[in-house]
């Protein structure tokens, strides 16, 4: 079978227990509702990163291109700007695979021990779903258990594909600005600058394309990923909202690495977003200053003054990543951190409202 097609049929498997999961969800308390609620966000946010990765994979390969070609000659910050990348990712993919690894084994070590240690076997899943069978059935446990695995399995790959991808990007772009920075040293400093001044104006010139080049590509970076930012920042402080809440209202301290682990990492799949958003915009804050600074002003003849204020006033509106409602910085993810506790209150209230009722 190709890979397109096992693509797929891991996809609709994956959609499937997803909406299983939802109508779990809708047909049980909060807190057994609230339990499933963070593993089927999680669903619906593998499916969709995994969906708009394959919609519009060919801008995706071209925004990769042309990145690679704009920095054919660039290696040192290239370089250095992917190895920092590249230990994030390492990072985040360790954290998403010990929370799928914990999922996965922490239900078979519970019924081990029932087997062995106690007089009834418990059947527990990874997580609860509305299965059109009985999964108390030994034979149907293990599809159930097999169906799950597949599920957390998609799930990691899907989000540490599309986030190491999205590192990728942020991380290059800044390297982008770090060597236009470096080349407006160079053209300042050049003996040209002083003494020919239409082989400076030139230089001047491409360093200006080079900058506007970088805009572009920024500008299609954002508008790519802009449904997607958007999605991921709302699933994840749910996410985040809701784990936090299992955490907090625990009954079975089995449950209690996962949900840890869990926290964890949605909290580094948040900073991520936000961080690189910040990154962003203070790379293009700080090509404006350095305008500013790299030239010798009192030197430099009027015409050539009036291309530089070009530059300056482009890089004074800073590039922000957006999600179609917001803007994608620190100051969103401080505002995620505050509100969280708000809606743990409102949760732990609608609890004993029922409870009482």
């Amino acid at each position: 079978m190709s890979a397109p097609y096992r693509y797929c049929i891991w996809s609709m498997a994956t959609a499937i227990i997803t909406i299983l999961m939802g109508f779990f969800i809708y047909s049980n308390e909060q807190d057994q509702a609230i339990t499933v609620l963070t593993v089927f966000l999680q669903g619906v946010l593998s499916v969709f990163k995994s969906g708009m990765f394959v919609l519009k994979s060919g801008r995706f390969i071209e925004l990769i291109r042309n990145l690679d070609m704009l920095a054919e000659k660039e290696h040192s910050a290239w370089r250095l700007e992917n190895d920092w990348q590249q230990r994030i990712v390492s990072v985040y993919y360790f954290c998403c695979t010990s929370t799928g690894i914990l999922y996965c084994t922490v239900p078979a070590l519970v019924l081990l021990y029932t087997r062995y240690f106690r007089e009834q076997t418990v059947f527990i899943l990874p997580f609860e779903a509305s299965f059109p069978y009985d999964t108390n059935q030994p034979l149907f446990y293990i599809l159930s258990y097999i169906w799950c695995i597949s599920f957390i399995i998609y799930a990691i790959h899907a989000i540490v594909a599309m986030d190491s991808l999205f590192c990728w990007f942020i991380f290059n772009i800044s390297a982008h600005f770090r060597i236009l920075q470096q080349k407006l040293t160079d053209v300042s400093v050049s003996p040209n600058a002083s003494t020919d001044h239409a082989i400076f104006q030139q230089d001047i010139t491409q360093t200006l394309f080079y900058h506007q080049r970088i805009i572009e590509l920024s500008a299609e970076f954002d508008e790519l990923y802009a449904p997607i930012v958007f999605v991921e920042i709302s699933v994840s402080y749910l996410k985040l909202c809701f784990s936090a809440y299992n955490l907090i209202n625990l009954d079975d301290i089995s449950s209690l690495p996962v949900i840890a682990v869990g926290l964890v990492t949605i909290t580094f799949q948040l900073c991520i977003y936000c961080f690189s958003g910040e990154k962003i915009k203070n790379a293009s804050e700080q090509f404006a200053n350095h305008i500013y600074l790299s030239f010798p002003w009192e030197r430099v003849p009027p015409s050539l003054r009036r291309l530089l204020f070009v530059p300056i006033m482009r890089a004074q509106r800073p590039m922000h990543l957006t999600g179609f409602l917001f803007i994608v910085d620190h100051s969103l993810l401080v505002w995620i951190f505050k509100t969280t506790g708000s809606i743990i209150g409102f949760l732990s209230a609608t609890k004993k409202e029922n409870t009482n009722i």
